[in-house]
Order: C-alpha cells, then sequence, then structure tokens
C-alpha cells in the first residue's frame, strides 16, 4: 500500500525551520517517493538541510555530488560533506570518508586512514563498515593480512543481520578463510543470505554444489 505524502505539510514545516522535514522532502525527491523525482529539488532540500545542521543530509548531498546528480560531479566536496559530519559520529559518513580514502575519491589514497574510519563506525555495529573492514584485513590493504580478524568481522556483520556480511562470512566457511571449512554453515549463511535479498547468494550455491534449492 502506497502511504500518501503530504509535500505541502512537510514544506510548511521545512520553511518554519525543520531540518527533518527539509532532509525528508529532500530524499523522497531523490527516490521519487511520493513526488516527482527530481535531484536539483532533493539537491535544494538536502542543502538547506544541511545549514541547518542535519548530519544525514550532509551524507545524502555529498553522494550526489560523488555521483554528479544534478550538481557538478565534486568529490571534494562530498569528501568535505562526509567529513562535516564524520566529526559528529555519523557513522555512514564515516564509512562513505573510509571509501573515499580507499579510493583515492577527491582526496589523496590512504588505506590506513580508511581502515582507522571503518575500525569507529564498525565499533558502533554499522554493519557495512564492518563488511568494508573485513574486506581489508582479508586483502591486507592498509592493515597486516589477517583472515582470522577478517572472519570474525563479517561473522559480527551477518549476526547482526547484513546480507552481505552473510554471504562473505558463507565463503569463509565454505574456502577456509579464518575457519576451519565447515559446509553445512556455508550453506546455512548463503540461505540465510538470499534469504535476506542478496543477489548472488542463489548462484553461490550452485558454484559451491551444495545442492540447494532455496526457492
Amino acid at each position: 500500500m502506497t502511504v500518501h505524502f503530504d509535500i505541502a505539510a512537510y514544506t510548511r514545516a521545512a520553511e518554519q525551520g525543520d531540518s527533518d522535514a527539509m532532509y525528508t522532502i529532500g530524499w523522497r525527491y531523490a527516490d521519487g517517493d511520493g513526488v516527482e523525482q527530481s535531484y536539483e529539488k532533493a539537491a535544494y532540500w538536502y542543502q538547506q538541510a544541511v545549514e541547518a545542521g542535519h548530519l544525514e543530509a550532509m551524507l545524502f548531498l555529498g553522494l550526489l555530488y560523488a555521483q554528479g546528480r544534478h550538481v557538478l560531479q565534486d568529490h571534494k566536496q562530498a569528501v568535505a560533506l562526509y567529513a562535516r559530519a564524520a566529526e559528529e559520529g555519523h557513522v555512514a559518513s564515516m564509512t562513505a570518508l573510509g571509501i573515499a580514502y580507499e579510493w583515492g575519491e577527491g582526496v589523496e589514497v590512504d588505506p590506513e586512514e580508511a581502515f582507522r574510519l571503518y575500525s569507529i563506525a564498525a565499533s558502533q555495529d554499522y554493519t557495512p563498515a564492518m563488511n568494508f573492514l573485513a574486506s581489508m584485513y582479508f586483502n591486507g590493504w592498509g592493515v597486516e593480512k589477517c583472515l582470522e580478524s577478517s572472519f570474525k568481522w563479517y561473522q559480527k556483520s551477518a549476526l547482526l543481520g547484513d546480507p552481505g556480511g552473510m554471504y562473505d562470512l558463507a565463503w569463509c566457511f565454505a574456502k577456509e578463510y579464518g575457519h576451519p571449512v565447515d559446509r553445512e554453515m556455508a550453506e546455512h549463511w548463503l540461505i540465510r543470505a538470499h534469504e535476506a535479498g542478496h543477489d548472488k547468494a542463489k548462484d553461490a550455491m550452485k558454484q559451491l554444489d551444495l545442492g540447494l534449492d532455496p526457492e
């Protein structure tokens, strides 16, 4: 069932200084949820919310800059927005900033700084950061390679319900990455990942010849 979005009511609240309303209008326009999609209007309302100190809006306006949606693509501006929110403890922005440092988007490549940022966000149970942290341990990028630590972080992510963590944990069990081979657990986590909507889990079951039909 589609829930009606009262754009007029939110606009009135936004015009009275409600930063949550500004942000909500922004992401509604960005997603085309209840209104006609418009990145131009999304950027406008995110900017209003940013000026009012809204941390989530800083992240999403940064993403618009990073992707070049309506605004001119500007990774440095995106990084500045992520950093501003990250300084206030916003874990999703810390993670976005970590990605920028890991890949050199708007900043010099600095895997150690990426690792530091992911670590802070992961310590606050933010599962995307856990997955990135696990990947860095797996590849020895920004930190000494340690498959046991990689396994630990994928496991933490999976236990918190993250489909990506479930999927990668299954591969750890299947391929002896940081843990002895355990096909039963590999099967368990691939099924969980599939049920959680991970689009690669079913193909992985076939690839590992688990003989499963999750549907």
